[in-house]
């Protein structure tokens, strides 16, 4: 027994002394050896990351500024604080920010901007080089004059920007006039620029595609069912550029082709769906004041189905025009099909200035007779006057009563009508000051009145928008004629 104990601890002995057996132990000894020397290097680096934060980062102003301006043309005006972050990655936080971008003249207001650096730059900020920025929870402003700077900008830019969480406002003439809320934009990838947002309650998203020989722009707006690509010319540039653009608005088809040179011209038009077909040909003026000129040529409408479409188009909403949008707009209709639709031929003349409408002399022509009207909308504060007034010859009246399902056994006559009125906004209630019937018959006020209290209580019924509602008119007219 004792042999075999003493057999068995040469054995084990001989195990140890084994060639494979030693280099593996020195082998384990190296890793646990590396892993010392690593968890040192750890602790320096993280220690190398960390010290930053107790620095004065305001004494780094001069360099921080330059930097900016040389990188980004971006001038640091005022500032409540600057510090430095470890995470996500080694930064410099300048709070409550007021920047402008000189380039572009956008003005930006910033509760966060960060300053991205790469590890050799932390304690190094005599040749700083900025190559990325981030802007968050910023509001942006600039004016309409400047927007050709603003995209020069966007499109030249080198270095990247992010920025999230923040609002853009146009202005002209320092009054807004438009507002993107809750934007993102980035430029991540070369020669790719993306915009993120909201507008009117709908989000959009832009995507410029800055390749040669085209450069791509392709927009999209989901929940209002808009979807379109601009395809710019390949001689264009930021001072002379065009193209051509193709989108789709809910049920309709767009396309026309665009040229800027000192104003922006809009040609080869069309916009096309079930119910109508049309150019819109025009100019829009950015300088000195923004303003548009557009004439609209309907060629083929199906005035059956127009009111039914009475609720997405609202007499209210059309009122409400934002004061900042000035221009020209004329509406010409000639039906390709006359035997089968109400209206014939329209011409129809509306101005915009400052919020207030006017609409020249236009005309609506009927198979029954023909319509001309004039009137001028002034917008107030909270409250708003149409001033209008009207002439109808009516040719066929047995006709056209008959449209409206109103039977006559009056003998057939023509008959010419003169109104004069205004209605006002909220209430949308309508007065009439003159009716003046063939020219000879004109009603006088306890006539006035009593079709002022019928029209108000059977057609408006207090919303303007019945007006469109065929129901009401029926009504209003089996009323008078019955």
């Amino acid at each position: 027994m004792i042999n075999k104990i003493k057999s068995l601890f040469k054995e084990s002995i001989k195990f140890k002394k084994n060639k494979n057996i030693l280099i593996f132990k020195s082998k384990i000894k190296s890793i646990l050896f590396l892993k010392y020397i690593f968890l040192v290097f750890l602790f320096c680096f993280t220690i190398f990351l960390l010290a930053p934060k107790f620095f004065d980062y305001n004494d780094k102003k001069i360099e921080i500024k330059k930097s900016l301006e040389k990188n980004y043309n971006i001038e640091l005006k005022k500032y409540s604080y600057i510090k430095y972050k470890v995470f996500p990655s080694p930064r410099i936080y300048i709070e409550n920010a007021n920047l402008v971008f000189k380039e572009s003249k956008v003005k930006a207001s910033v509760k966060e901007l960060a300053v991205i650096l790469k590890v050799n730059q932390i304690y190094n900020f005599k040749d700083l080089k900025i190559s990325k920025i981030s802007l968050n929870r910023a509001n942006l402003t600039f004016e309409l004059d400047n927007i050709f700077d603003v995209l020069k900008f966007a499109k030249n830019i080198k270095n990247k920007i992010l920025i999230q969480e923040s609002n853009l406002s146009i202005l002209n003439k320092n009054l807004k006039l438009v507002k993107l809320g809750n934007i993102k934009v980035k430029n991540l990838k070369k020669n790719y620029l993306i915009l993120k947002g909201i507008y009117l309650d709908q989000e959009f998203e832009i995507k410029y595609l800055n390749q040669i020989p085209n450069h791509k722009l392709n927009f999209k707006m989901p929940r209002a069912g808009i979807n379109g690509k601009v395809i710019f010319s390949n001689s264009s540039n930021l001072n002379f550029f065009g193209g051509a653009v193709r989108m789709k608005v809910l049920n309709s088809n767009l396309k026309f082709s665009f040229e800027k040179k000192k104003n922006l011209k809009i040609y080869n038009s069309l916009i096309r769906n079930k119910n109508f077909k049309s150019t819109f040909n025009g100019i829009i003026h950015t300088y000195p004041y923004f303003n548009f000129d557009h004439v609209f040529k309907i060629s083929d409408m199906n005035t059956k189905n127009f009111v039914k479409i009475r609720k997405i188009i609202q007499i209210t909403d059309l009122l409400k025009i934002n004061k900042k949008i000035n221009g020209k707009i004329r509406v010409l209709l000639d039906n390709n099909n006359p035997r089968k639709e109400y209206i014939k031929k329209a011409d129809i003349s509306i101005f915009l200035e400052n919020g207030n409408i006017t609409v020249n002399e236009s005309s609506l022509e009927f198979g029954d007779g023909k319509l001309s009207f004039l009137g001028n909308f002034s917008n107030y504060e909270d409250f708003g006057k149409f001033n209008f007034k009207l002439l109808a010859n009516i040719i066929n009246t047995n006709q056209l009563f008959k449209k409206f399902n109103v039977v006559r056994k009056k003998k057939n006559k023509s008959t010419d009508l003169e109104v004069e009125g205004f209605f006002t906004l909220p209430s949308g209630n309508v007065n009439f000051d003159k009716i003046l019937i063939d020219s000879n018959n004109r009603l006088g006020k306890k006539d006035l009145l009593y079709l002022k209290e019928k029209f108000n209580l059977l057609v408006i019924d207090d919303n303007l928008n019945n007006l469109m509602n065929y129901n009401n008119v029926k009504n209003f007219i089996e009323l008078i004629y019955r």
